[in-house]
Protein backbone atom coordinates (compact mmCIF):
# COMPACT_ATOMS: atom_id res chain seq x y z
CA UNK A 1 0.00 0.00 0.00
CA UNK A 2 1.26 3.30 -0.87
CA UNK A 3 0.70 6.22 1.45
CA UNK A 4 -0.51 9.73 -0.83
CA UNK A 5 2.38 12.32 -1.22
CA UNK A 6 1.24 15.00 0.26
CA UNK A 7 0.91 18.77 -1.93
CA UNK A 8 4.34 20.34 -2.74
CA UNK A 9 3.73 22.86 0.27
CA UNK A 10 3.06 20.15 2.59
CA UNK A 11 6.13 18.59 1.60
CA UNK A 12 8.09 21.63 1.85
CA UNK A 13 6.72 22.84 4.91
CA UNK A 14 6.66 19.40 7.04
CA UNK A 15 8.92 16.78 4.99
CA UNK A 16 11.83 19.19 4.53
CA UNK A 17 12.80 20.32 7.96
CA UNK A 18 12.38 16.47 8.73
CA UNK A 19 14.85 15.66 6.40
CA UNK A 20 17.27 17.86 7.41
CA UNK A 21 17.09 16.71 11.12
CA UNK A 22 17.56 13.05 9.71
CA UNK A 23 20.43 13.38 8.02
CA UNK A 24 22.94 13.93 9.97
CA UNK A 25 22.14 10.87 12.30
CA UNK A 26 21.77 8.46 9.39
CA UNK A 27 25.25 9.72 7.78
CA UNK A 28 26.56 9.09 11.18
CA UNK A 29 24.68 6.17 12.07
CA UNK A 30 26.45 4.68 8.52
CA UNK A 31 29.50 6.81 8.16
CA UNK A 32 31.28 5.52 11.54
CA UNK A 33 30.33 1.51 10.94
CA UNK A 34 31.98 2.22 7.57
CA UNK A 35 35.20 3.87 8.45
CA UNK A 36 35.88 1.14 11.95
CA UNK A 37 35.14 -1.85 9.89
CA UNK A 38 37.00 -0.67 6.75
CA UNK A 39 40.15 -0.64 9.00
CA UNK A 40 39.62 -4.37 9.10
CA UNK A 41 38.66 -4.66 5.35
CA UNK A 42 41.58 -7.33 4.81
CA UNK A 43 39.68 -10.09 6.95
CA UNK A 44 36.19 -10.99 5.07
CA UNK A 45 34.34 -10.96 8.09
CA UNK A 46 34.47 -7.39 7.84
CA UNK A 47 34.96 -6.42 4.48
CA UNK A 48 30.78 -7.44 3.34
CA UNK A 49 29.68 -5.22 6.17
CA UNK A 50 32.12 -2.53 5.63
CA UNK A 51 30.68 -2.36 1.51
CA UNK A 52 27.33 -2.19 2.84
CA UNK A 53 27.53 0.41 4.95
CA UNK A 54 29.99 2.35 2.26
CA UNK A 55 27.45 2.16 0.12
CA UNK A 56 24.53 3.13 2.13
CA UNK A 57 26.54 5.98 3.33
CA UNK A 58 27.22 6.85 -0.32
CA UNK A 59 23.51 6.77 -1.62
CA UNK A 60 22.54 9.07 1.19
CA UNK A 61 25.26 11.54 0.33
CA UNK A 62 24.24 11.86 -3.04
CA UNK A 63 20.45 12.06 -1.80
CA UNK A 64 21.55 15.10 0.50
CA UNK A 65 24.28 16.46 -2.08
CA UNK A 66 21.56 16.60 -4.99
CA UNK A 67 18.78 18.40 -2.65
CA UNK A 68 21.76 21.13 -1.62
CA UNK A 69 22.60 21.83 -5.16
CA UNK A 70 18.94 22.12 -6.40
CA UNK A 71 18.45 24.94 -2.94
CA UNK A 72 22.21 26.45 -4.44
CA UNK A 73 21.15 26.39 -8.15
CA UNK A 74 17.30 28.16 -6.42
CA UNK A 75 19.25 31.06 -4.16
CA UNK A 76 21.81 31.78 -7.35
CA UNK A 77 18.89 32.10 -9.82
CA UNK A 78 16.69 33.77 -7.35
CA UNK A 79 19.86 36.66 -6.52
CA UNK A 80 20.43 36.93 -10.09
CA UNK A 81 23.73 35.35 -10.08
CA UNK A 82 22.85 32.64 -12.53
CA UNK A 83 20.73 33.27 -15.43
CA UNK A 84 16.98 31.57 -15.43
CA UNK A 85 17.94 30.82 -18.61
CA UNK A 86 20.32 28.42 -17.71
CA UNK A 87 17.74 26.58 -14.83
CA UNK A 88 17.52 23.43 -16.91
CA UNK A 89 21.25 23.22 -18.05
CA UNK A 90 22.46 23.60 -13.88
CA UNK A 91 20.37 20.91 -12.92
CA UNK A 92 21.64 18.69 -15.34
CA UNK A 93 24.82 19.43 -14.72
CA UNK A 94 24.37 18.87 -11.04
CA UNK A 95 22.90 15.41 -12.07
CA UNK A 96 25.60 14.48 -14.12
CA UNK A 97 28.44 15.73 -10.94
CA UNK A 98 26.92 14.06 -8.57
CA UNK A 99 26.37 10.25 -9.92
CA UNK A 100 29.54 10.77 -11.05
CA UNK A 101 30.58 10.95 -7.95
CA UNK A 102 28.54 8.49 -6.28
CA UNK A 103 29.69 6.04 -9.13
CA UNK A 104 33.30 6.92 -8.20
CA UNK A 105 32.68 6.49 -3.89
CA UNK A 106 30.61 3.05 -4.77
CA UNK A 107 33.72 2.53 -6.19
CA UNK A 108 35.98 2.34 -3.39
CA UNK A 109 33.41 1.86 -0.75
CA UNK A 110 31.79 -1.25 -2.38
CA UNK A 111 33.48 -2.29 -5.36
CA UNK A 112 31.01 -0.92 -7.87
CA UNK A 113 32.08 -0.72 -11.60
CA UNK A 114 29.38 0.83 -14.35
CA UNK A 115 30.26 0.78 -17.84
CA UNK A 116 28.61 1.83 -20.84
CA UNK A 117 28.19 0.27 -24.35
CA UNK A 118 27.18 1.09 -27.20
CA UNK A 119 26.43 3.21 -30.71
CA UNK A 120 28.48 6.69 -29.52
CA UNK A 121 26.29 8.29 -32.58
CA UNK A 122 23.70 8.13 -30.53
CA UNK A 123 25.06 11.23 -28.41
CA UNK A 124 24.90 13.01 -31.71
CA UNK A 125 22.86 15.60 -32.94
CA UNK A 126 19.58 17.33 -31.13
CA UNK A 127 16.56 15.20 -31.72
CA UNK A 128 14.64 14.26 -29.16
CA UNK A 129 15.02 10.95 -27.95
CA UNK A 130 11.97 8.14 -26.85
CA UNK A 131 14.61 5.89 -24.38
CA UNK A 132 12.88 2.35 -23.56
CA UNK A 133 14.15 0.90 -20.36
CA UNK A 134 13.75 -2.70 -18.35
CA UNK A 135 13.19 -2.38 -14.92
CA UNK A 136 14.99 -4.28 -13.01
CA UNK A 137 16.82 -3.51 -9.31
CA UNK A 138 17.50 -0.74 -7.15
CA UNK A 139 18.42 2.59 -8.32
CA UNK A 140 18.05 2.04 -11.75
CA UNK A 141 15.71 5.61 -12.79
CA UNK A 142 18.56 7.53 -11.66
CA UNK A 143 21.40 5.51 -13.62
CA UNK A 144 19.15 5.92 -16.61
CA UNK A 145 18.90 9.26 -16.03
CA UNK A 146 22.39 9.73 -15.81
CA UNK A 147 23.08 7.43 -19.27
CA UNK A 148 20.84 9.76 -20.99
CA UNK A 149 22.86 13.26 -19.58
CA UNK A 150 26.34 11.92 -19.62
CA UNK A 151 26.21 10.09 -22.75
CA UNK A 152 23.37 10.86 -25.23
CA UNK A 153 23.89 13.89 -24.16
CA UNK A 154 20.09 14.86 -23.29
CA UNK A 155 17.39 16.61 -20.82
CA UNK A 156 16.15 13.71 -19.52
CA UNK A 157 12.24 13.83 -18.97
CA UNK A 158 11.53 10.55 -17.16
CA UNK A 159 8.23 8.72 -16.00
CA UNK A 160 7.78 7.77 -13.10
CA UNK A 161 5.50 6.76 -10.05
CA UNK A 162 4.16 9.58 -8.18
CA UNK A 163 5.33 7.88 -4.90
CA UNK A 164 8.58 8.43 -5.84
CA UNK A 165 8.13 12.15 -4.85
CA UNK A 166 8.36 11.14 -0.85
CA UNK A 167 12.39 11.31 -2.21
CA UNK A 168 13.47 15.22 -2.00
CA UNK A 169 16.13 14.50 -4.30
CA UNK A 170 13.81 12.75 -6.47
CA UNK A 171 11.03 15.49 -5.94
CA UNK A 172 13.55 18.43 -6.95
CA UNK A 173 16.25 17.33 -9.26
CA UNK A 174 14.02 15.39 -11.96
CA UNK A 175 10.78 17.28 -10.95
CA UNK A 176 12.59 20.40 -12.52
CA UNK A 177 14.42 18.57 -15.32
CA UNK A 178 10.61 17.82 -16.43
CA UNK A 179 9.78 14.54 -15.22
CA UNK A 180 6.78 13.33 -14.94
CA UNK A 181 5.01 11.70 -12.25
CA UNK A 182 2.33 8.99 -12.99
CA UNK A 183 -1.53 11.09 -10.78
CA UNK A 184 -2.71 8.43 -8.44
CA UNK A 185 -5.15 5.76 -9.89
CA UNK A 186 -8.01 8.15 -8.09
CA UNK A 187 -7.36 10.54 -10.85
CA UNK A 188 -10.32 9.89 -14.34
CA UNK A 189 -8.89 8.02 -17.07
CA UNK A 190 -9.24 10.63 -19.49
CA UNK A 191 -7.52 13.52 -17.17
CA UNK A 192 -4.42 10.81 -16.44
CA UNK A 193 -4.32 11.10 -20.40
CA UNK A 194 -4.55 14.52 -21.04
CA UNK A 195 -2.12 15.09 -18.83
CA UNK A 196 0.29 12.64 -20.29
CA UNK A 197 -0.70 13.91 -23.70
CA UNK A 198 0.53 17.60 -21.88
CA UNK A 199 3.67 16.22 -20.88
CA UNK A 200 4.44 14.75 -24.24
CA UNK A 201 4.02 17.46 -25.99
CA UNK A 202 6.02 19.72 -23.97
CA UNK A 203 8.96 17.50 -25.05
CA UNK A 204 11.65 19.89 -26.79
CA UNK A 205 14.47 19.33 -28.78
CA UNK A 206 17.51 17.84 -27.05
CA UNK A 207 15.62 15.99 -24.64
CA UNK A 208 14.76 12.88 -23.93
CA UNK A 209 11.27 10.60 -22.57
CA UNK A 210 12.76 7.69 -20.65
CA UNK A 211 9.64 4.91 -20.18
CA UNK A 212 10.00 2.04 -18.48
CA UNK A 213 7.38 -0.27 -20.40
CA UNK A 214 7.11 -3.20 -17.85
CA UNK A 215 5.43 -0.71 -15.49
CA UNK A 216 7.55 -1.94 -12.69
CA UNK A 217 10.64 -3.95 -11.30
CA UNK A 218 11.20 -7.14 -12.82
CA UNK A 219 11.50 -9.98 -10.52
CA UNK A 220 11.51 -13.56 -10.77
CA UNK A 221 8.25 -13.80 -8.87
CA UNK A 222 6.50 -11.16 -10.71
CA UNK A 223 7.79 -13.01 -13.90
CA UNK A 224 5.94 -15.83 -13.04
CA UNK A 225 2.76 -14.07 -11.77
CA UNK A 226 2.39 -12.83 -15.12
CA UNK A 227 2.96 -15.82 -16.65
CA UNK A 228 0.07 -17.71 -13.91
CA UNK A 229 -2.11 -15.11 -14.72
CA UNK A 230 -1.64 -14.94 -18.41
CA UNK A 231 -2.40 -19.28 -18.47
CA UNK A 232 -5.83 -18.60 -15.67
CA UNK A 233 -6.75 -16.08 -18.70
CA UNK A 234 -6.77 -18.02 -21.55
CA UNK A 235 -3.69 -15.84 -22.92
CA UNK A 236 -1.44 -18.90 -24.29
CA UNK A 237 0.45 -16.12 -26.76
CA UNK A 238 1.51 -13.94 -23.59
CA UNK A 239 1.92 -16.50 -22.17
CA UNK A 240 4.37 -18.39 -24.22
CA UNK A 241 6.35 -14.98 -24.69
CA UNK A 242 6.94 -15.02 -20.96
CA UNK A 243 7.83 -18.32 -21.23
CA UNK A 244 10.22 -17.96 -23.75
CA UNK A 245 11.82 -14.45 -21.91
CA UNK A 246 12.46 -15.02 -18.36
CA UNK A 247 14.79 -12.01 -17.88
CA UNK A 248 11.86 -9.11 -18.46
CA UNK A 249 8.58 -8.90 -18.19
CA UNK A 250 5.90 -8.14 -20.97
CA UNK A 251 6.23 -4.30 -22.07
CA UNK A 252 2.82 -2.34 -22.43
CA UNK A 253 2.54 -0.14 -25.43
CA UNK A 254 0.37 2.44 -24.07
CA UNK A 255 2.90 5.01 -23.23
CA UNK A 256 4.85 4.36 -25.69
CA UNK A 257 2.09 4.35 -28.51
CA UNK A 258 1.18 7.79 -26.41
CA UNK A 259 4.51 9.42 -27.14
CA UNK A 260 5.02 8.42 -30.55
CA UNK A 261 1.50 9.72 -31.31
CA UNK A 262 1.98 13.06 -30.14
CA UNK A 263 5.56 13.26 -30.73
CA UNK A 264 5.76 11.32 -34.23
CA UNK A 265 9.58 12.84 -34.75
CA UNK A 266 11.09 11.60 -31.38
CA UNK A 267 13.92 8.89 -32.11
CA UNK A 268 13.36 5.83 -30.37
CA UNK A 269 16.88 4.46 -28.19
CA UNK A 270 16.70 1.04 -26.39
CA UNK A 271 18.84 0.75 -23.17
CA UNK A 272 19.42 -2.42 -21.40
CA UNK A 273 20.96 -2.87 -18.21
CA UNK A 274 22.66 -5.78 -15.87
CA UNK A 275 24.52 -6.07 -12.93
CA UNK A 276 21.23 -4.64 -10.76
CA UNK A 277 18.22 -7.09 -11.98
CA UNK A 278 18.86 -9.73 -9.07
CA UNK A 279 19.38 -7.18 -5.96
CA UNK A 280 15.53 -7.65 -5.44
CA UNK A 281 16.18 -8.27 -1.36
CA UNK A 282 18.40 -8.24 1.54
CA UNK A 283 20.19 -11.51 0.42
CA UNK A 284 20.99 -10.74 -2.58
CA UNK A 285 21.99 -7.48 -2.28
CA UNK A 286 24.73 -9.60 0.80
CA UNK A 287 25.94 -11.78 -1.70
CA UNK A 288 26.55 -8.96 -4.02
CA UNK A 289 28.28 -6.95 -1.94
CA UNK A 290 30.59 -10.43 -1.25
CA UNK A 291 31.40 -10.74 -4.87
CA UNK A 292 30.46 -7.54 -6.56
CA UNK A 293 29.37 -8.02 -10.36
CA UNK A 294 29.71 -5.16 -12.81
CA UNK A 295 26.99 -2.86 -14.03
CA UNK A 296 26.75 -3.04 -17.63
CA UNK A 297 24.03 -0.31 -19.84
CA UNK A 298 23.63 -0.97 -23.14
CA UNK A 299 22.23 1.90 -25.47
CA UNK A 300 21.06 0.43 -28.99
CA UNK A 301 19.12 2.08 -31.90
CA UNK A 302 15.36 0.65 -31.18
CA UNK A 303 14.50 -0.19 -35.19
CA UNK A 304 12.08 -1.93 -37.33
CA UNK A 305 9.06 0.84 -36.94
CA UNK A 306 7.34 2.64 -39.32
CA UNK A 307 6.24 5.90 -36.83
CA UNK A 308 4.07 7.17 -39.36
CA UNK A 309 2.15 4.11 -39.00
CA UNK A 310 1.27 4.41 -35.84
CA UNK A 311 -2.09 6.86 -35.81
CA UNK A 312 -4.41 8.26 -33.36
CA UNK A 313 -3.67 6.26 -29.90
CA UNK A 314 -7.28 5.54 -28.81
CA UNK A 315 -7.05 2.97 -31.76
CA UNK A 316 -6.57 -0.96 -31.10
CA UNK A 317 -3.47 -1.44 -30.51
CA UNK A 318 -3.11 -4.45 -32.72
CA UNK A 319 -3.64 -2.15 -35.63
CA UNK A 320 -0.12 -0.23 -35.40
CA UNK A 321 2.22 -3.08 -34.21
CA UNK A 322 3.83 -1.20 -31.71
CA UNK A 323 3.05 -4.03 -29.12
CA UNK A 324 4.43 -6.48 -30.96
CA UNK A 325 7.44 -3.93 -31.84
CA UNK A 326 8.00 -3.94 -28.48
CA UNK A 327 8.14 -7.41 -28.16
CA UNK A 328 10.44 -7.58 -30.45
CA UNK A 329 12.45 -5.01 -28.70
CA UNK A 330 12.17 -6.85 -25.07
CA UNK A 331 13.34 -10.60 -26.54
CA UNK A 332 16.44 -8.21 -27.77
CA UNK A 333 16.68 -6.66 -24.17
CA UNK A 334 16.21 -10.94 -22.73
CA UNK A 335 18.85 -11.98 -25.24
CA UNK A 336 21.32 -9.32 -24.07
CA UNK A 337 21.12 -10.17 -20.86
CA UNK A 338 20.92 -14.04 -21.43
CA UNK A 339 24.75 -13.02 -22.68
CA UNK A 340 25.76 -12.13 -19.66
Amino acid sequence: MNIPVPPTPVRRIVRDPLYLLAVPVALAVLGLPAWVLSLFARWRWARTPARLFGMAYAAVLLDVSIVFACWRISLLTATGRAPRSRWTTLHQQALDRHLDRFVDRAGRWAGLRLTVEGDEALGGGRSAYLVLGNHAGVGDSLLLAHVISAYLHRVPRIVLKRMLLWDPAMDYLLRRLGAYFLPSARVPYARRQELLAQFVRSVRDGEGVLIFPEGRNWTPGRHDEDREEAIAEGEDAVAEWLGDHPRVLRPRSGGVLRVLAERPDTVPVLTAHRGLQHLTGVGPIWAWLREPTPVTVAVLPAEGLDVSQVGDPRKALADNGVQQWLDEQWARIDAWLAGA
